[in-house]
């Protein structure tokens, strides 16, 4: 337990090393969030947005009336951005 503890502990002081600063927002559509996310890696800084549609129901992993919700990522770095779409299931 107590080597889990330390292992967790690395893990966020990495993360604030780092210098990730989330910011949340309301979306535009019911159920919507948008998080984005700055950080600093060897210099360069990346930023991401991640948006996360309201919950449907639909096909996913257990079938066609599954839950999902719509996830949406963009990151950019050094003006080079990149787009990230899939469902995350069971919301």
């Amino acid at each position: 337990m107590m080597k889990l503890r330390w292992m967790l502990c690395g893990i966020a002081i990495a993360f604030a090393a780092c210098g990730v600063s989330p910011e949340t927002t309301a979306g535009s559509e019911e159920g919507e969030s948008v998080q984005t996310i700055t950080r600093t890696v060897g210099g360069q800084v990346e930023t991401c947005t991640e948006t996360l549609g309201p919950c449907r129901v639909g096909q996913c992993e257990l079938g066609p009336h599954d839950t999902f919700a719509r996830v949406t990522e963009v990151c950019c770095t050094n003006g080079v951005c990149e787009t990230e779409i899939y469902r995350l299931c069971g919301c």
